[in-house]
């Protein structure tokens, strides 16, 4: 009768690479495996773009947006879009309510975004006292803070942060009893 005992490594082998003078076994496995960073920078180009265009089509992802202006020629741009089983004019009250405390928060995970030091609390209901955002209302998102510049009630809401380096806009539409929820931001590093 034989009985199974947990694999081992060979000793002389765990002694060569511990002293370090035969590496042929770590040589061996880096030609096996030399390609994977260029695997993944490939696989990062490839899924980039997919990242940073979620849910919005070509023609959405491609068009020049309301307050894309506020920050011409920005480095990184994201276009991300959803459907929501609503029309504007219920979306569009959750979405003027965005925001840290004493605001909406973010709808999103409240846990991140204090990990982050934001200050954001999902509420569940609509708050009437942050119905109306106005051009130069400011709210703080952890060091930064954001300012409205663009309001088009019901339809577009654009924040910019006060360095202006970062624009976020979100473009509310119906179409068909159905509300489409565009989220576009830009960032750039001005000097």
């Amino acid at each position: 009768m034989t009985t199974a005992t947990a694999p081992t490594r060979r000793p002389a082998a765990r002694g060569r690479l511990r002293e370090g003078s035969c590496q042929l076994g770590s040589c061996v496995r880096f030609e096996r495996c030399w390609w994977r960073p260029a695997c993944v920078r490939r696989i990062w180009r490839l899924l980039r773009r997919r990242i940073l265009t979620w849910g919005a089509t070509e023609a959405e992802a491609g068009a020049r947006l309301a307050g894309d202006d506020l920050l011409e020629d920005a480095d990184g741009v994201s276009t991300r879009a959803v459907w929501i089983d609503a029309p504007a004019a219920v979306v569009w009250p959750w979405r003027a309510q965005m925001g840290p405390d004493p605001r909406g928060g973010a709808y999103t995970y409240d846990w991140i975004e204090n990990l982050l030091g934001l200050g954001m609390h999902s509420v569940d209901r609509v708050l009437p006292d942050h119905q109306h955002p106005q051009i130069g209302d400011t709210i703080a998102m952890g060091s930064n803070r954001m300012r409205v510049e663009r309001v088009d009630p019901g339809h577009v809401l654009a924040w910019r942060s006060d360095d202006g380096n970062w624009v976020w806009t979100f473009v509310v539409e119906e179409r068909n009893g159905w509300t489409r929820l565009i989220s576009a931001t830009g960032s750039g590093f001005r000097g």
